[in-house]
């Protein structure tokens, strides 16, 4: 049997659904149209609208751009340097070298220095190592745990934790568990989310025009996902990163949403992401309706002096090189000034490798650790 739903035609005469565009035609600009399709084989729709003949909507082909630009004058063309200050440090090191403030292509240029001289095959401590890759640290793996089970079960959960100790990385980790036939993810990050704005991106996400009243568009959204449950057997998990920064209005609007079929059933799981001052505001009285209907609080903690130093061990272990890089006092070096959080045991590990390699250092102690931290790390914030 075939499943009927309406979509508004847009300016370019095409639809969403699902996630995709579908090209329709010109004379049905700013009209709504049915179309119908089957559950089973989705990517199949036809367009019916009163006075034309029905027709099969094709998807939107995206062809590259192909009109040829007049080339650059010479002085504008780029062309590759033959003198930089990096090459001149690499071959006149100094004692007194300094790491500039990076770009994340910058970096990896200068990180490419001691990648070489290490004989790593990867770099180590950047961000977008593999999350199967990662050093998964026992806090990590409960909280996943914890998330999977509110992934199930379609529960509210919170997870906090302080800036650099993990959060981005356990959303990337859940995420990869999920099974895709099994669930759909939402994904929304915006400090300045309205109610408004929250269900139009998840409608978005779903390939579905929100309507412009916030009632209307979180109806809209309930009825989206009660077709997702119910014909397409799966389940909703969104998941909201930066909440600690979302207002007042939007965080009671959570509620409303949960609010469903007279309290009795939750239509999705969702779950709030952010720094440690998120539960110092849902502590407060105006949201404790809210806060009653929090099923699981997850907290990543820092790492202690082991676990920092399995990270390390995990990261140089990925890189393909020694691990044997760090003495036993540059890693407690390491874990005092970093305290555990795993963006500032990247920033300080990445300096001392760049400082030592080009100080011809096979061994990085902690005399080095604490050069780098005092000279590079303005003034010993990592």
């Amino acid at each position: 049997f075939l499943h009927h739903e309406e979509r508004l035609v847009d300016k370019g005469g095409c639809i969403s659904f699902q996630g995709r565009k579908y090209e329709t035609k010109p004379s049905l600009i700013g009209f709504r149209v049915e179309i119908s399709y089957d559950p089973a084989s989705p990517e199949t729709i036809t367009i019916r609208h009163k006075g034309i003949e029905p027709f099969t909507a094709k998807p939107l082909e995206m062809r590259p751009f192909c009109d040829k630009k007049d080339p650059l004058p010479i002085s504008m063309q780029e062309t590759e340097p033959d003198n930089s200050r990096w090459k001149r440090r690499a071959q006149h090191p100094k004692s007194t070298w300094q790491m500039p403030s990076l770009s994340d292509s910058t970096g990896r240029m200068v990180a490419a220095m001691y990648k070489a001289f290490y004989e790593m095959q990867r770099l180590p401590f950047v961000r977008d190592i593999p999350s199967g890759m990662l050093y998964e640290s026992p806090a990590m793996a409960d909280t996943l745990g914890r998330l999977s089970y509110v992934a199930d079960r379609q529960l509210f959960a919170v997870v906090t934790a302080d800036a650099g100790c993990g959060k981005s990385t356990l959303v990337r980790r859940f995420v990869e568990t999920l099974p895709k036939e099994e669930y759909i993810f939402l994904y929304l990050s915006d400090s300045k989310l309205t109610p408004r704005w929250f269900y139009k991106g998840m409608l978005d996400q779903l390939g579905v025009e929100s309507k412009f009243y916030r009632g209307d568009a979180k109806r809209q959204l309930q009825k989206e996902v009660e077709i997702i449950r119910g014909v397409q057997g799966r389940k909703v998990v969104c998941i909201l990163d930066e909440a600690h920064l979302l207002e007042k209005e939007t965080i009671e609007e959570f509620r409303f949403l949960l609010n469903y079929k007279f309290d009795s059933m939750s239509p999705m799981a969702l779950v709030l992401v952010g720094q440690t001052e998120l539960w110092d505001k849902l502590r407060l009285q105006r949201y404790a309706a809210v806060r009653q209907r929090i099923d699981l609080s997850c907290i990543l903690p820092h790492l202690d002096r082991a676990q920092t130093e399995r990270y390390i061990r995990s990261h140089l272990a990925y890189a393909g090189g020694r691990q044997d890089i760090f003495t036993d006092k540059a890693m407690d070096e390491i874990f005092r000034e970093s305290t555990g959080i795993p963006r500032r045991i990247n920033r300080i590990c990445n300096g001392c490798l760049m400082y030592a390699s080009q100080q011809g250092k096979r061994l990085t102690d902690e005399h080095q650790v604490r050069f780098v931290l005092e000279h590079e790390m303005l003034g010993g914030e990592a």
